[in-house]
């Protein structure tokens, strides 16, 4: 089972980062309460961060001297993880919008690359929550092969620098 197979890996990631701080993106709720439930050996470290629990889970981690990991949905954006506070992510899943929502699967049939666009903006976004400065270092891991698709299949309207700095990954 897919979900299974993300476990281990997050779990891989979570024993290779055992005295650093994290975020893993979950892509969404479900994927994250799955992961929380599953990782009751690290439930010391993990911190559920989605919809009310967001902030204050955020500040727990930020306030915390201990290697929290943030397990969250909706951290791709406006989450600035700077130097101890994330030397890892793990992007689990391929941020693709839900083609349950009918104008988002409107849009996408007529334009393909509109959708997977959406896609690379969050990748770059995610990666970008633990490296925010130069002399910063964070490690991205990924769960989901179709991340690397996406990227290669969008190569041309990604930054120079974002190419540079994933192939040194």
């Amino acid at each position: 089972d897919a979900q299974y197979h993300i476990l281990e890996k997050v779990q891989e990631v979570l024993d290779r980062h055992p005295d650093e701080k994290g975020l893993i993106h979950t892509g969404s709720t479900k994927m994250a309460k799955f992961l929380a439930s599953q990782l009751e050996e690290y439930e010391d470290r993990i911190i559920l961060a989605f919809g009310s629990l967001r902030q204050p889970a955020f500040e727990k981690h930020m306030d915390s001297p201990d290697p929290t990991v943030l397990l969250s949905p909706s951290m791709y954006e406006g989450v600035d993880l700077k130097d101890d506070a994330a030397r890892f992510l793990v992007i689990v899943k391929c941020p693709f919008m839900s083609l349950g929502d009918k104008q988002t699967k409107r849009r996408a049939d007529q334009d393909n690359e509109w959708y997977k666009m959406h896609a690379v903006r969050q990748i770059i976004q995610a990666c970008g929550r633990g490296n925010r400065s130069e002399d910063d270092a964070c490690v991205t891991y990924v769960c989901d092969a179709k991340v690397y698709e996406t990227l290669d299949s969008m190569s041309s309207h990604i930054p120079q620098w974002f190419k540079d700095a994933w192939e040194e990954e």
